[in-house]
């Protein structure tokens, strides 16, 4: 026997109001008429705000005729793409980015207004963008490096080409118990080394680091410290690109396509410390 379940007007008001997705209805003249507690979060209105409120002072100028294009197409029972992406004004001036699904009102047959759900999507769609940024930079300084090292191949002097060579072939020959050339050379390398933390001298201004690795039973964590001046984060991760801070973007993405995270710990005058961990 198939039980039949319906919800109460209540039940249908718990989930409208306590939905993790915005949702709002205005009318045909686009005045508001409802929200719930996610839309005052996403505009920063309270529900005793929106009274007299039309949905035009929440859509940036250029965005507003993609909502005009929305309300024609659904009028007309034109097909449209949904979600689609749209821009929202704060009451403190931010703009956000979110996908929304907007379908008729419908009351007695006729179309009596709209109803929206809204999703925010600014941090992703902010941090999609830093990404590209960082990739554009990326391959620009891998062209200028190869460059850089045809000219110094050109002048014979191309230390650092000579190290990974000379890392390459101890690699190749390395066995369980390495001789005594290989652990010369090696101890040989260490020293060379040195050049290779450079930039850590270069940008912390520190005179140690340290780099540990901790096994554990499903993870793998990595660890890297250093006594440096320290540096201060943005407030928004989106603001990482325009203050310089490339390298944390790219620490993060590889953290994350491993499936794994990233944590800073730093403090000015006090050093910094990365701490990576990835599932094995």
């Amino acid at each position: 026997m198939e039980a039949k379940f319906e919800l109460s007007e209540q039940d249908h008001r718990y989930l409208f109001e306590n939905a993790n997705d915005a949702m709002w209805v205005h009318d045909m003249e686009g005045n508001i008429l409802d929200g719930n507690r996610a839309f005052e979060k996403l505009t920063g209105y309270s529900l005793k705000e929106w009274a007299g409120m039309n949905i035009r002072q929440f859509l940036t100028e250029e965005f507003k005729d993609v909502a005009k294009e929305v309300r024609r197409r659904l009028l007309n029972g034109e097909a449209i793409e949904q979600p689609y992406e749209q821009r929202l004004l704060r009451k403190d001036g931010a703009t956000r980015i979110v996908k929304m699904a907007t379908s008729p009102l419908i009351i007695d047959g006729e179309v009596r207004g709209f109803q929206h759900v809204a999703r925010d999507v600014t941090k992703e769609k902010q941090l999609e963008e830093n990404m590209r940024y960082y990739v554009q930079l990326i391959t620009k300084a891998q062209e200028e490096e190869r460059k850089r090292l045809a000219r110094e191949l050109h002048d014979e002097v191309a230390p650092p080409l000579l190290l990974t060579q000379r890392l390459d072939t101890i690699t190749s020959s390395t066995q369980p118990k390495l001789p005594v050339p290989v652990k010369e050379k090696l101890e040989d390398l260490r020293n060379r080394t040195v050049e290779a933390l450079s930039n850590i001298r270069r940008h912390a201004e520190a005179s140690l680091a340290v780099v540990k690795l901790e096994f554990g039973d499903n993870k793998v964590t990595m660890t890297v410290s250093d006594n440096g001046k320290g540096f201060e984060l943005p407030a928004r991760v989106e603001d990482l690109a325009s203050t310089d801070k490339l390298g944390i973007i790219g620490m993060y993405e590889r953290a994350r396509l491993l499936g794994g995270t990233l944590r800073l710990n730093l403090e000015l005058d006090k050093g910094t410390e990365v701490v990576a961990a990835s599932p094995l």
